[in-house]
């Protein structure tokens, strides 16, 4: 199941969403059903994100796994389950960021057909 739970008890805003973003949280469903565990939506288009985020544009979202802590199984192995299933099954424009800087703690998903061009580093 997706449980909207947004970051520090702040709700889950979404605005229209791309259908490729529906794809994602369908995908993240099934895979929630398989496995027997929630996976928590824990921003959209909500709280400070980073300038030209695309969380603005309402083609990014923030996955979480959550387990009790007397669980069987980890969330860290859990999210990377989650991460190849969403890898696998989704098409090219999608990237998702996890187990790297500012993304250890959760998955962010983003779809981006036009893949942003890195900013221009000024010349001396």
């Amino acid at each position: 199941m997706i449980v909207y739970s947004g970051l520090n008890g702040h709700p889950v805003r979404l605005g229209y969403l791309e259908p490729q973003m529906v794809t994602v949280l369908n995908l993240a469903a099934a895979w929630s059903a398989r496995e027997g565990v929630d996976v928590h939506l824990t921003s959209g288009n909500d709280h400070a994100h980073a300038e030209n985020s695309l969380h603005y544009e309402n083609k990014a979202v923030d996955l979480q796994v959550q387990v009790s802590l007397n669980g069987q199984r980890d969330a860290k192995s859990l999210m990377k389950s989650l991460v190849v299933h969403l890898r696998g099954n989704l098409a090219l424009g999608f990237d998702i960021v996890h187990d790297s800087p500012g993304h250890y703690t959760h998955i962010h998903v983003e779809w981006d057909i036009r893949q942003r061009e890195a900013p221009s580093t000024p010349r001396a």
